[in-house]
């Protein structure tokens, strides 16, 4: 229903294009070594805990992120652009379905994880090609709409599932202060831009999931474990 829409060269445009150590854009830059940082330790836990497919490409997408993120804003271009969504494409049709399994059902998980990886990744290949940006932002917005829906409506099987609320408020955070850039700039005395800090709380989203993974039991359990406690030590 929308008319075809491309990306606005505007956009490369970042308020903080300050240099140090020859890197240009260094805030911006350094900035992602939060995704790689906690997509990293996310990794290592998924495969010690041999956690779902879904979890594990979750967060090897959030590692890839900060390469991409980082290498886009070395040299903001579309081309370089490419390079920044499309892990980040990866990471968030890998979190949809991990969520779908979990909140739905766990056999959905892995056809369904092939298929949206597919839409995902043909969604950055379609702007690229075309510059035609309403397919990605569909692939962006849908899963967003469906993973509050599934937190506010749908009971889990495990407990601690506040920590994917608190990923979702990040999440939120961060595309505010992204578009207020400039305006974040100058609040803070040209300190940190807004875009800067985006990346610093997106980076708080594969953390919360990480202490999600790390935190959660099986709500049988859970509820055995407390009924436990309470007849052993009334």
């Amino acid at each position: 229903m929308v008319e075809p829409f491309g990306q606005r060269l505007s956009y490369h445009l970042f308020a903080d294009q300050r240099a140090f150590l020859n890197i240009p854009n260094f805030m911006d830059v350094v900035s992602n070594i939060g995704f790689l940082i906690f997509g990293g330790i996310g990794l290592v836990h998924c495969f010690i805990k041999d956690e779902k497919l879904s979890w594990k490409i979750f967060f090897m997408g959030i590692v890839l992120v900060s390469i991409g993120s980082a290498y886009y804003h070395y040299a903001p271009t579309n081309s370089t652009l490419f390079w920044d969504r499309l892990p980040m494409t990866i990471a968030f049709m890998a979190m949809f379905t991990a969520m779908i399994g979990e909140y739905i059902n766990p056999k959905l998980e892995k056809p369904f994880l092939i298929i949206f990886l597919i839409v995902g990744i043909f969604s950055v290949i379609y702007w690229h090609l075309y510059d035609d940006l309403r397919f990605y932002y569909w692939v962006q917005l849908a899963p967003m709409v469906t993973l509050l829906i599934l937190l506010t409506f749908f009971k889990s099987k495990f407990t601690h599932t506040y920590f994917l609320t608190f990923a979702l408020i990040s999440y939120v955070l961060a595309k505010v202060v992204e578009s207020n850039d400039r305006l974040f700039f100058e609040l803070t005395g040209n300190i940190i831009s807004g875009h800067s800090v985006k990346h610093l709380l997106a980076a708080l989203v594969p953390l919360f999931v990480l202490q999600y993974l790390g935190t959660r039991f099986l709500f049988v359990i859970f509820v055995n474990m407390v009924l436990l406690n309470g007849v052993c030590h009334p």
